[in-house]
């Protein structure tokens, strides 16, 4: 009995690193797609970080249909980043933490976020069309949850909580590239722990009926 918990044990540890590794939880959080009720160049872009841990965004990508924003700085825990086009006075009373160029057509675009190590964290296709915000209202475009919703007041939220009814629910990933791994994403971990303690179990099961046969030679 005593072999088959040591197999068991050792098993379990080796089939299940991947879970203690930190899930990135940064995701696209906010678009200002139709800019602000000064100009409507002034568009900007928010992050989040859900998880507990500062994140460093040095050699992450944010793609824009055809334009790439080198990314740079961090972002703190339970922390907004901010990316204002053109200059930091698109929004007079926020601070950017971080200038791009280019434009978010009205019609809707694809955006990618992709780690340093160009796996992709989070994205939206917007091809068709942007999921939520009003041009005419600037009501800007707000995660809620796995969905979105138009903010509640022209202007939306810039490194503030989203309009009422937003949720700071975490994506259901981990990504290794914290710890310079390529990325493994699951959609449930207490999914991914049953099977790793199953086929740990099965493994030392195979082993000791392996044992006992060589034994009997």
């Amino acid at each position: 009995m005593s072999r088959i918990f040591a197999l068991f044990l050792l098993l379990s540890l080796l089939l299940t690193p991947v879970q203690s590794k930190a899930s990135t939880g940064v995701f696209i959080n906010e678009l200002a797609w139709m800019g602000t009720e000064e100009s409507s160049h002034n568009e900007w872009i928010e992050l989040y970080n859900s998880s507990t841990t500062t994140i460093s965004l040095n050699g992450w990508v944010l793609e824009v249909g055809n334009n790439k924003i080198i990314l740079q700085g961090e972002i703190r825990p339970n922390s907004f980043y901010l990316l204002e086009r053109t200059d930091d006075k698109t929004l007079p009373n926020v601070k950017a933490d971080q200038i791009y160029s280019g434009s978010l057509q009205n019609e809707g675009e694809k955006l990618i976020l992709t780690n340093r190590n160009k796996n992709v964290i989070d994205k939206i296709d917007c091809r068709e069309g942007w999921f939520k915000g009003n041009n005419d209202s600037k009501r800007t475009m707000e995660r809620k949850g796995n969905a979105w919703q138009s903010s509640n007041k022209p202007g939306g939220t810039p490194k503030g909580e989203n309009s009422k009814g937003f949720s700071k629910e975490k994506k259901n990933y981990i990504d290794l590239t914290l710890a310079d791994s390529s990325s493994i994403r699951y959609k449930n971990f207490t999914l991914v722990f049953l099977i790793s303690l199953i086929t740990a179990l099965f493994s030392a099961i195979i082993v000791l009926l392996i044992d006992k046969e060589i034994n009997k030679i």
